[in-house]
């Protein structure tokens, strides 16, 4: 029985629960949704410079009977930037379960998605939740380190907000609140190893082309051609189960938690295979076929956060030590084992009209090796490999600070973002600006700014924001979006 056939088992056993639930209360259904309208320009890019022109809706029903919950959210997006260019090609996929995605070469164009369907039942202090849900770990504001339940759109599909970009999987929370409101435990269970969505990274690239001999005794040369497949999903297997727990607790002015998880890496590996293909003497040379296929490994992740208050000011921290299969580093292919973490001091100014936040979020890598340290054959693997697993440098430090404001009575509210890399020396900036036009009503423009204080070098395409990349991403975004 295949991951498809067991979740639609899953969905068949809450449509049986929802018939055996108790009857002594009527229930009550509670709908809500959105509908918005957006619009982006990136003038400046090489790939695509209308990364969104279209709508996202999203529709959530609640069905309440007395202890019981049953939660159905649906969401859908369409992109209408190049879908009359005919001379790409187009496809259909699923990279999650009940998710559908329509693509156009390597940009989704669409994305259909059953986000949520659980069952949840609160009896006393103890809640169980069952079915394909989200996950809040952590306690910091925005980058939480610890929260990595549930994989994310990572460059595929158009967002404005953090949440929009977890997708939601199958699982199951067991949640225990402690007496005098103490704190809680919390146990997850997820049989289905979902991975980030990320945009296609193959590729098939022939290096050198080779020398093929001839008869007078000039060697051949081998030529060196590589190739990287798509990722596929993992498997449903024993070997994939995924889970863990989580300790919150409560104090009079402190809350804290501690956290362990064990889960397949949602950002992929490398596992390669080498086939040398004989060539002809005299007329093809031989070629060594390097080919390099996305797994995702296992990991234990170790986490805590704490959040608290004094003379106005809120102070949020937040780590997790990431445990790889690599534990010492050795793997060129295989991410080192690593330590995130952010710290956050935020405050509001009279009498909330205005709020700032300052933040710092360092990252070690554990028996780090810088790419140039390797042997010369092995440089230019390592070079790629920095540039995409995030594990560029040994140590990483990054410094944000934003600025909100609320102004004409919460009607119009901007803000402001700054975030600097010290090792890559990269920085993003953000302006954004939210105007309520009526009840439900929101318009919103945005805009960003990548850059490199790099000048241009091999060393910039180590960098997050400033690589020739990203650095071209430099546009704008208008949103209408309508909540009813």
């Amino acid at each position: 029985m295949n991951r498809f056939n067991k979740l639609a088992t899953l969905i068949c056993l809450v449509a049986i629960s929802v018939t055996t639930l108790p009857a002594q209360d009527a229930p009550e259904l509670e709908t809500n949704g959105f509908l918005k309208g957006a619009l982006q320009s990136q003038p400046w890019s090489d790939a695509d410079q209308w990364p969104f022109t279209g709508i996202t809706t999203g529709l959530k029903a609640e069905l309440f009977w007395s202890d019981w919950l049953l939660r159905m959210t649906l969401e859908g997006s369409g992109d209408f930037s190049d879908v009359l260019d005919s001379t790409t090609d187009s496809r259909w996929d699923s990279p999650a379960p009940l998710t559908a995605t329509y693509a156009l070469g390597n940009y989704s164009k669409g994305v259909a998605d059953l986000k949520e369907l659980f069952l949840e039942y609160l009896a006393g202090d103890l809640l169980v939740r069952a079915g394909k849900q989200l996950y809040t770990w952590g306690l910091a504001d925005g980058n939480n380190p610890t929260d990595t339940l549930n994989p994310r759109w990572v460059g595929t599909r158009f967002t404005t907000t953090l949440d929009e970009q977890k997708i939601a999987v199958p699982g199951v929370l067991a949640e225990y609140s402690l007496p005098d409101n103490l704190g809680k435990l919390e146990a997850v269970f997820l049989p289905l190893a979902v991975p980030n969505v990320l945009p296609s990274v193959a590729f098939d690239q022939v290096v050198f082309a080779g020398l093929a001999g001839n008869n007078f005794g000039a060697p051949a040369v081998s030529g060196q051609r590589i190739v990287l497949v798509n990722a596929d999903m993992p498997s449903f297997s024993a070997s994939n189960l995924e889970g863990g727990f989580r300790g919150l607790i409560y104090l009079e002015n402190l809350t804290f938690s501690l956290s362990y998880l064990t889960q397949l890496d949602k950002y992929f590996d490398l596992l390669l295979t080498k086939t040398l293909v004989p060539g002809t003497l005299g007329v093809t040379a031989p070629m060594t076929i390097t080919t390099q296929t996305p797994v995702f490994n296992r990991v234990h992740q170790f986490g805590g956060d704490f959040a608290t208050s004094f003379a106005g000011v809120e102070l949020r921290g937040e780590g997790a030590f990431v445990l790889t299969q690599d534990g010492s580093g050795k793997d060129l292919y295989t991410k080192n084992p690593s330590l995130k973490a952010v710290f956050q001091l935020s405050r509001s100014w009279l009498d909330g009209m205005v709020s700032t936040s300052l933040s710092w979020a360092p990252t070690y890598v554990v028996a780090h090796q810088f790419w140039d340290s390797y042997s010369a054959a092995e440089q230019t693997s390592a070079f790629q490999m920095a540039q995409r697993n995030g594990q560029a440098y040994g140590f990483e430090s990054s410094l944000g600070f934003r600025v909100g404001l609320t102004l004409l009575g919460e009607t119009l509210k901007p803000d402001a973002l700054v975030l600097v890399n010290s090792a890559a020396r990269d920085y993003l900036g953000t302006l954004g600006a939210t105007y309520n036009l009526a009840d439900g009503w929101n318009l919103k423009f945005g805009a960003s700014l990548y850059g490199t204080l790099i000048p241009d070098s091999q060393a910039r395409e180590l960098s997050i924001f400033g690589n020739s990349v990203t650095d071209k991403k430099d546009g704008a975004y208008l949103e209408l979006r309508w909540d009813y």
